[in-house]
Formats: C-alpha cells, sequence, structure tokens
C-alpha cells in the first residue's frame, strides 16, 4: 500500500485557507482569535499541521465558507442554475438518488436547456438517479449514452472530464454483476495517457468504480491494486476527493485479502478524512 499522503491533506487545507484568509484581507492574528493561537494558523497554512474536524469547523465558520466547499470537490453543474446545482450537490452528499430522481422528474428545467453540456449534464445525474434508486440497469445505460452522444464521437481521442466520468458510470453499470474488465481498461488508458481537457476531480471517480466493480465480483488483488493506483493518482494531482472512499475500499479489499495490518491503516486513515472533511462514504 502506497504511503499514506498526510502531507497531501496538509498543503491542500493550508493552502485554501491562506487564500481565502487573505482575500478577506485578515491576519493569521484576527483568524486566530478566540479560535487557536497564531502560530497554529501559520502551521496549518505551511501544511505542517492538519486541524482537526472541530478546529478545522471553526475556521471555516470565521471564514465564512462552508466545510463542504471549502475542501470537496464540484460536482458537474449546469451553467446558470445555482439552485440545481446546490439541490443535486446535497442529495448527491446525502446518497438520496429516489429524491434526486424525483427532483429531476418535477422539474421543467431541461425543456429549457439549449447548451449539449448541459443536457449532458442533467441527463448524467438521472442516469444515475435511475440506477442507484430504482436499480435499472437498461434505463440508466440508455440515459447515460445518451447524455454521453451530446458531445462525444466515437473518433474523439481527448475526452472531456464529464465524459470520462460518464464513461466510468457506464463501465460500472455494465460490469454488474460480473466484471468486465474490457470497458474499465478502455478509460483508464486513456486517462493514464493524458487523453483528457483538462485535470478534474472526477476523473478520481474511475479508480474507485473500477476497484469496486472488481470487489463486488471478489477479484479483491486487482480490487487492492486499482485503489492503490487511485491514491497514488490523487496524490499526484495533489486531491482529496474520493480518497476517503478510496480508503475504505484498500480496507475492505485489504481485510478479503487476509492483511489485517494493511486493513487497520487504511481504515483509520478513512475514518480521519470522512471526519475531518465532515464527509459521507459510500458503504456496502
Amino acid at each position: 500500500m502506497p504511503a499514506i499522503p498526510d502531507n497531501l491533506l496538509a498543503a491542500t487545507m493550508g493552502h485554501k485557507i491562506a487564500t481565502v484568509r487573505r482575500a478577506q484581507g485578515l491576519s493569521q492574528h484576527q483568524l486566530a482569535q478566540d479560535i487557536c493561537s497564531q502560530p497554529m494558523i501559520s502551521h496549518i497554512e505551511n501544511g505542517t499541521y492538519i486541524p482537526n474536524a472541530i478546529l478545522l469547523a471553526k475556521l471555516c465558520k470565521r471564514l465564512n465558507i462552508p466545510l463542504e466547499q471549502a475542501l470537496l470537490s464540484h460536482y458537474p453543474e449546469i451553467d446558470q442554475q445555482p439552485e440545481f446545482n446546490q439541490q443535486i450537490k446535497q442529495l448527491c452528499n446525502a446518497h438520496d438518488y429516489r429524491g434526486m430522481l424525483n427532483y429531476l422528474d418535477t422539474t421543467d428545467l431541461a425543456e429549457h436547456l439549449e447548451l449539449a453540456t448541459d443536457l449532458q449534464t442533467y441527463y448524467y445525474y438521472h442516469g444515475i438517479a435511475t440506477f442507484q434508486g430504482l436499480h435499472i440497469s437498461t434505463d440508466s445505460l440508455r440515459e447515460l449514452q445518451m447524455a454521453l452522444d451530446y458531445t462525444f464521437t466515437p473518433r474523439q481521442q481527448v475526452l472531456t472530464p464529464t465524459e470520462l466520468l460518464i464513461l466510468s458510470s457506464i463501465s460500472f453499470i455494465k460490469s454488474t454483476p460480473h466484471t468486465d474488465q474490457t470497458d474499465f481498461e478502455h478509460v483508464l488508458a486513456i486517462v493514464n495517457a493524458g487523453r483528457f481537457t483538462h485535470y478534474d476531480e472526477n476523473i478520481n471517480i474511475l479508480f474507485y468504480l473500477y476497484s469496486l466493480a472488481l470487489y463486488q465480483d471478489h477479484h479483491f488483488q486487482k480490487a487492492f491494486a486499482i485503489a492503490n493506483q487511485g491514491i497514488d493518482w490523487l496524490s499526484n494531482h495533489d486531491s482529496h476527493y474520493m480518497l476517503a472512499d478510496l480508503f475504505l475500499l484498500v480496507a475492505k479489499t485489504a481485510t478479503a485479502r487476509h492483511d489485517p495490518k494493511a486493513a487497520t491503516a487504511a481504515s483509520l486513515k478513512s475514518d480521519t478524512l470522512a471526519e475531518i472533511f465532515n464527509q459521507s462514504r459510500y458503504h456496502f
């Protein structure tokens, strides 16, 4: 298992807090007042100390930034629809896919969307909600393919992060209940070759979905390897989005491989990350 990237967490949080503090014209002393010492703020911003959940929450409150907005990845968004984007984000964070499907079915937003990328995002969410909320693979695959086709062509060499996200989701659904690694390996090859327009943290989801599919099909060795590859990918891109979930997968696969030491270390890290970022993980 790769080294647990404490330095990545510390650097990510420190950079974000320092950037927002400076933008608001606050000194380290002003941010620290009645919360902690000024030297502690300095250590946090320099990436040499990771604050606990309580301290981090207090700092975010003073900076007037929600904890999840301060440190978690954004979801694919529809242009100029902040209410929709916020509602979808809340439903995703709560894993309330039936609620998401009901929300999508009762809004008439799709009728007013004109951009192909916005329609792609809308039908991506509808396809995911159909699969997770109703467990109807055929309908979900049809909607995800429709979402992909709004922008993607078979001869396309460079993909957007949203297209990669949709392809990863299609690969996962098609792999149920038996893992066909062909589709996943195709998407992974695109990512490893750098054939994407720009890095976006939603690309991280590929590693999670691939590892989860392998784990569910009892391919524990490969699942363990893919989850750890994902952790390395996140470290190389200074990201922590999906890190708690990937460590949970490492713990599960390590347990299945009868490696209690690796399982305990990964489980502890997953719990710590979930607490720090106030994150709800997907338990399986």
